[in-house]
């Protein structure tokens, strides 16, 4: 599903839960396309239930993630707080979730949305992913990411020019860029793009 907040579009896709131990074949499937659809996303909400799991499981749970995917931002969304007992909120209250943020929400009732929606603005502009101003504003996080990673392997190909490197290394650094912008504008064929680049500047020559 798409969202637009504060001009700002969204894309959720929710996903099966992830587990070290699958029970069977379709559950290790399930695991497979999790961590596939993690790794293409920009930011990773981790939406839970206040009334099953414990403050200790949460904490446990966001530090292996951020453990896996350190540059990847994690909000913890706590859910169902209409339905918790005072002595689960209080805990939670008191949890701190290192380089994570935590939200509690009550999504049935529409309580804590407009929180929720801040702290996600908030985790996008503080990654840098939205400027103002007269530069430009990419208005979709994963065509940001995306933008970001081709950016890292041009500025490996500037280095690799400047050092002398061999075609070959600069040429995998060129296709991870192409591949990235790919992403947003549609397939870039690299070939004929690398091609065009070796013969105009000679590069390896």
């Amino acid at each position: 599903d798409e969202v637009s907040i504060d001009g700002l579009r969204f894309r959720f896709v929710d996903t099966a839960g992830l587990r070290d131990n699958p029970a069977d074949e379709v559950e290790a499937i399930g695991v497979r396309r999790t961590r596939e659809r993690i790794g293409q996303a920009a930011l990773l909400l981790y939406l839970f239930d206040l009334t099953e799991l414990t403050p200790s499981e949460v904490q446990t749970d966001i530090a292996e993630l951020t453990a896996a995917l350190p540059k990847l931002p994690v909000l913890a969304v706590g859910n169902k707080r209409d339905l918790a007992t005072s002595e689960q909120l209080a805990a939670f209250a008191q949890l701190q979730i290192q380089a994570s943020d935590l939200k509690i929400i009550a999504a049935s009732q529409r309580e804590g949305l407009d929180e929720l929606q801040t702290a996600l603005l908030a985790q996008v502009r503080g990654a840098g992913l939205a400027t103002t101003g007269t530069a430009t504003i990419v208005t979709n996080v994963r065509h940001a990411r995306a933008l970001e990673r081709a950016a890292e392997h041009l500025a490996a190909v500037r280095q690799g020019l400047a050092e002398g490197r061999g075609t070959e290394l600069l040429a995998a650094d060129l296709r991870h860029a192409l591949g990235a912008l790919g992403e947003i504008t549609g397939e870039i064929s690299s070939d004929d793009l690398l091609t065009s680049i070796f013969t105009q500047f000679c590069i390896g020559k």
